[in-house]
């Protein structure tokens, strides 16, 4: 099956040096029928996918290899399949949400409240009060000492009612 496979992979090559990614994508999904697990090849597949103008599927396949990495371990190529995902569609709260939580994972404190703050930010401007201080809560529990996300939370909390 290794000279099948490497056979497979140099056509499909071939074809994306064309530019014919539909049909590159056709010979790499032969490798994935009998390796589904292979996040090389998942990944290569999600690349083609988003130069073909297919947003969508790319982001489904990088969201099985985020989940892989994570789940396997492998925190910082799941961050940087992420970030693929939020260069397609930066629309997807629930990718700022996994990168903040991976990157205090890492203890990386200024990239975690970077994506809690665009987090907070979205949900107030689109009236999720809720929400808002929810992200900010995280907010002051990474840094106590950030005095500008404590007042901030605490000027959500009093438009929400709660003055306590």
């Amino acid at each position: 099956m290794a000279v099948k496979r490497d056979k497979i992979l140099k056509d499909a090559e071939k074809l994306v040096q064309k530019g014919k990614f539909e049909q590159a994508i056709r010979e790499y999904e032969k490798i994935l029928k009998k390796f589904p697990e292979d996040t090389t090849i998942i990944n290569r597949v999600g690349d083609l996918y988003g130069r073909a103008g297919q947003v969508q599927r790319a982001v489904e396949l990088y969201e099985e290899i985020a989940g892989h990495f994570t789940r396997d371990g492998f925190t910082t190529k799941a961050i940087a399949i992420l970030k693929k995902i939020q260069r397609l569609d930066p629309q997807r709260l629930d990718v700022f949400e996994r990168l903040a939580s991976l990157y205090f994972e890492q203890g990386l404190m200024i990239e975690a409240k970077r994506e809690y703050q665009i987090i907070a930010e979205w949900y107030l401007k689109n009236g999720d009060l809720e929400k808002a201080v929810e992200a900010h809560e995280k907010l002051v529990d990474l840094d106590p000492s950030n005095h500008v996300s404590a007042l901030r939370l605490a000027d959500l909390l009093l438009k929400k009612g709660e003055a306590e």
